[in-house]
């Protein structure tokens, strides 16, 4: 056994007295282990430190960028919302396409009115879809 009273000392090969025969040797060698122990515990909280500022700035990153996402999604529906678009083409998408009015008039607002386009990008998104598609 290493490390315990009475066994033997892992560095040096010798035998370790059991008591304080030897003068301060084992009284030392404790504080030694203590101090290691110490040390070791120590450095796992700074780690542990380190590790929590780290994760609360990837956090700050990722509510930043959140707050930068809505406020551009919210720019973009004021945009979309001054868009006019008329009924008769959001009906048009809504037979064609078979989307509700919503999501029609929705197609509609993205492409400033233009029907054609609308339609266009219906048919693009489909799978498949594009040049040669059906050929």
């Amino acid at each position: 056994r290493t490390g315990r009273r009475g066994g033997r000392d892992g560095r040096s090969g010798r035998a370790r007295g059991g008591g304080m025969a030897s003068g301060t040797g084992d009284g030392t060698r404790d504080a030694a282990e203590q101090s290691k122990a110490l040390d070791s515990i120590t450095d796992r909280v700074e780690e542990k430190e380190l590790d929590e500022e780290k994760l609360k700035r990837e956090y700050r990153k990722i509510a930043e960028q959140d707050r930068k996402e809505q406020e551009e999604k919210r720019k973009r529906e004021k945009e979309l919302a001054k868009v006019k678009v008329n009924k008769e083409d959001v009906q048009a998408i809504v037979r064609e396409m078979e989307v509700d009015s919503d999501a029609a008039e929705r197609r509609l607002k993205e492409h400033n009115g233009d029907v054609v386009a609308a339609l266009m990008s219906y048919l693009t998104a489909l799978p498949g879809a594009g040049a040669g598609a059906g050929r």
